[in-house]
């Protein structure tokens, strides 16, 4: 009985309903009515007897309201997250966000909404199938409320990964007006939740593709950066699974990079390997350049990270040429970076120094919050010619041997102190693109 009463979201008509119902059956047992009631629709549909109808008075309640907020009751209804919040329903609607909380707020006031925390909202599981019921009348609404949600979760996704703008070559990049910068945009995901995955899943069901694709990237640094391994596999596993339907070829080795990328972070390096040298195969295949250096600066990491770093020199060599020709500034530090572990593990301490310097020297503008350095030009777009110069210039205006070589071996500069390189992944500092997001570059990262 006690899954009925879930079924039922404990609504007393409902639960008077399907009372009536096994009285007026005395075959029919409970285990047989739940299984009868175990899709939405179909849940709607068994909570009738007689005059009595869950669904009929869902639908007194629906027509006795304003237009707008029969409007936002059947466009929330396909919010594929088990709650929203102003900003979901200002996108949907196409609305301001103080609009969208007074249409919440107006649902919430008819019980056709629940409020569990301040500022969260959600559907009663009975309600939001009556919403949907509903939102199939009207599929005019459909495609632009859809998408609008889509963008929505994308663009949250990339205003708020370390990646910068060259991290997102492709897809439609972030113009929400919705988030005031990225710390904002880091907070919203926060709320969201386990309910991430669930958006991915959503777009692909719907046959958005390309959406899937875009999103699951742009949150592959964002989960790996909050520890969500899970969240993070599950999303990765349903884009690929659709990313044959991509228009957008770029997404195919993105997505096994980004694969790569968290099993460095737990230690399969094995697993890593396979996924970045899949990530290089297509890639070249495709003629990706920005995928190609992110393979190959991923092969890296996995060789210094198994004590292979000779191995490694190559494949980081090459990865920064090409995040350097593509202007992927964070890549390109992230290169440096790399490079500078491999370097400084086997004892050439002036190389590391040249990396690293190149990896932080070059200062932010001073409209942004101070940041040590980072790898790009003024342009954001470093040159072989124009990283050479700075090269030069650092190394001419920083500390004496002795102290930089100090600074190196006592401070978080330095991947690896020990003899040999832990295997665990390596500890790397992330370099500040053009909108970077640090006060100071020096939290540790992996890719």
């Amino acid at each position: 009985m006690g899954e009925l009463v879930r079924l039922c979201d404990g609504l007393p008509l409902a639960l008077q309903i399907v009372g009536a119902r096994l009285q007026t059956r005395p075959t029919w047992t409970p285990a047989f009515l739940v299984e009868r009631m175990a899709g939405g629709e179909d849940r709607l549909a068994e909570l009738s007897a007689g005059n009595r109808s869950v669904e009929a008075a869902f639908r007194l309640s629906y027509d006795q309201l304003p237009q707008r907020l029969q409007r936002g009751f059947r466009v929330l209804g396909l919010v594929p997250t088990a709650e929203v919040d102003k900003l979901v329903s200002a996108a949907m609607l196409d609305c301001l966000p103080a609009e969208a909380e007074n249409v919440l707020e107006g649902l919430v006031d008819v019980s056709l909404l629940q409020q569990p925390g301040p500022g969260r909202y959600r559907f009663h599981d009975l309600v939001r199938a009556h919403a949907r019921v509903l939102a199939q009348a009207t599929p005019e609404e459909h495609a632009p409320a859809r998408t609008a949600l889509l963008r929505l979760y994308l663009d949250a996704g990339r205003l708020a990964s370390d990646w910068g703008p060259g991290g997102f070559p492709t897809g439609p990049q972030p113009t929400s007006t919705l988030f005031s910068d990225w710390q904002h945009a880091e907070r919203w995901l926060d709320t969201a939740g386990t309910g991430l995955p669930d958006v991915v899943a959503h777009a692909a069901a719907l046959g958005e593709a390309d959406h899937a694709c875009w999103i699951a990237e742009a949150l592959t640094d964002y989960f790996l950066r909050r520890g969500h391994y899970h969240e993070l596999r599950t999303t990765l596993e349903t884009a690929l699974a659709c990313a044959g339907e991509a228009t957008d070829l770029r997404m195919a080795p993105a997505l096994r990079s980004s694969m790569g990328m968290a099993d460095v972070y737990q230690g399969r390096f094995t697993e890593a390997h396979t996924w970045f040298t899949t990530a290089l195969d297509i890639s070249r295949q495709n003629g990706e350049t920005r995928e190609e250096a992110r393979a190959l600066a991923g092969l890296g990491a996995v060789a210094h990270s198994l004590g292979r770093g000779e191995d490694a020199i190559p494949q980081l060599t090459t990865a920064l040429k090409l995040s350097e020709r593509v202007g992927d500034s964070w890549l390109t530090g992230m290169s440096l970076s790399l490079l500078g572990s491999v370097h400084h593990h086997h004892g050439r301490i002036e190389a590391a120094l040249d990396c690293f310097g190149l990896t932080y020297t070059t200062p932010r503008p001073a409209a942004g919050p101070t940041c040590s350095a980072r790898p790009s030009s003024a342009s954001g777009t470093p040159t072989s010619a124009k990283a050479a110069t700075a090269r030069r210039t650092t190394c001419s205006a920083a500390p004496s041997t002795s102290s930089r070589r100090a600074r190196l071996t006592s401070s978080r500069h330095c991947c690896w102190p020990g003899s040999a390189p832990p295997r665990r992944p390596p500890t790397w500092t992330k370099p500040c693109p053009s909108t970077t997001k640090h006060s100071l570059c020096t939290n540790s990262s992996t890719l």
